[in-house]
């Protein structure tokens, strides 16, 4: 077969799967909303000082982090079950751990107020780690029915309403925490919203058996995404916790403002990761016609961030200034640092997803565990050290460059060698069985 024949049927394979459709309506989707926070933030770099941003970033990745144990990553499950009623298990259990963590996290939150005179704002904690970790498994609910469009609208109303939340902090005089509150308001709103149009869920199906019976049949992918996502989200929010730290909460704001100016290409590279993932699932559960195209996919992801992190490198002064004219002197330090190894994460992270459907689970907890652990003690030595942020952000940027890397690189292996046990497989008359476990 010609490559130009070859190149067609890939192209003709993707299309038929509904990929484009579907990437569409989250690409659109995710767009829109990162376009709504991006035109927001002059705005709001003008109405809220560095500090707030920092407060912000601070509670956030403490509620990230307990949010992730709150579900235990179980709405990954959900795409992988057959039948509607167990998805809808599922999510109930995802529920009903959420509002263990609740109580947990409040009373944690309480006693720390208490003992170790904590701000009061963190005791508004449980409240948003409830909501954003339930609102997570509904976004896999809505997946897993092929609701793309309502994942896409989602996504630009929390935004929409998170931004106008916060504008009305000011008007009420919330100066200083209005960030934190409108973030909790738009993530309340915008959830509700989300569980209107949740269609077939329902809580009296719920069966204890049923969850067993998923249980056994994947416990092993269970654990392992369990485990590499809690650690994943580790090192993702790592930064923003030492970095309050080594500097001050202004020194934390600028690191904010360039994650949240960079968050575009983060969402879209996860956006076409859980398309990926979740589309070879369903073409009944089998790798083959997704390991085909891999190569193809690999190119058309690469060009793509090459050509969105060269307008960011190129057009950087611009969107400084536009975004954050008030504080253009510390973010800029910031952005090009993170701008490396934010290209690095965009083409990693779909990849990611293909690891987790060939079934390299053990290969996905070595990375992550591996990942943190360097991140964590060079975090520690740097703190000993007395580092600057700008010295701990260069730092971060090497390895976490060096691990995304060499994750392509291997990712990339794991294709190959999927595809010629196929071959092989097909040679000897056996049917491709590349089943998700």
């Amino acid at each position: 077969m010609s490559v130009r024949q070859k190149a067609s049927d890939i192209v003709l394979s993707i299309i038929s799967t509904k990929f484009i459709k579907n990437f569409s309506f989250l690409f659109f989707g995710s767009a829109a909303s990162q376009i709504i926070a991006f035109l927001s933030l002059p705005f709001l770099t003008y109405l809220y000082n560095a500090s707030a941003f920092g407060q912000l970033e601070l509670f956030l990745s403490i509620g990230a982090l307990v949010a992730a144990l709150a579900n235990f990553r179980l709405e990954y499950i959900i795409g992988l079950v057959h039948e509607h009623k167990e998805a809808n298990n599922v999510l109930i259990l995802c529920l009903l751990s959420n509002i263990i963590f609740f109580f947990l996290t409040l009373i944690v939150c309480f006693v720390s107020f208490k003992i170790f005179q904590i701000e009061k704002i963190f005791l508004l904690l449980p409240v948003y780690i409830f909501i954003s970790a339930f609102s997570e498994s509904l976004k896999y609910y809505q997946l897993r029915q092929e609701n793309y469009s309502n994942v896409a609208y989602f996504r630009t109303l929390k935004v929409a309403l998170i931004v106008a939340s916060c504008f009305l902090m000011v008007g009420l005089g919330f100066s200083c925490y209005g960030l934190i509150f409108g973030n909790i308001l738009g993530e309340i709103l915008a959830s509700i919203l989300l569980v209107k149009v949740s269609k077939n869920f329902s809580f009296y199906d719920f069966s204890f058996n049923i969850i067993k019976q998923i249980y056994a049949q994947h416990k092993v992918l269970t654990k392992t995404l369990f485990s590499s996502q809690i650690i994943g989200i580790i090192a993702v929010r790592i930064p923003s916790l030492f970095i309050s730290v080594l500097g001050s909460k202004e020194e934390l704001g600028y690191y904010s403002i360039c994650r949240q100016i960079l968050a575009a290409p983060t969402m879209i590279a996860e956006n076409i990761g859980s398309i990926y993932r979740q589309e070879a699932i369903r073409e009944n559960r089998k790798f083959g016609k997704f390991n085909d195209c891999f190569s193809l996919y690999f190119i058309i992801i690469s060009s793509f961030a090459a050509a969105i992190f060269s307008f960011l490198f190129f057009c950087a002064d611009i969107i400084i200034s536009i975004v954050a004219k008030k504080f253009s002197d510390g973010v800029e330090a910031y952005f090009y640092v993170l701008l490396i190894s934010t290209f690095f994460a965009f083409i990693s992270t779909p990849l990611d997803k293909s690891a987790q459907i060939v079934g390299a689970h053990k290969y996905i907890l070595f990375w992550h565990i591996s990942r943190v652990f360097i991140m964590i003690s060079g975090s520690i030595i740097c703190y000993g050290l007395e580092s600057s942020v700008f010295a701990y952000l260069v730092f971060l940027t090497i390895c976490n460059s060096l691990f995304y890397a060499y994750d392509i690189g291997y990712e990339y292996y794991l294709s190959f060698e999927n595809k010629k046990r196929t071959l092989d497989r097909n040679v000897s008359g056996n049917v491709c069985s590349n089943t998700v476990v």
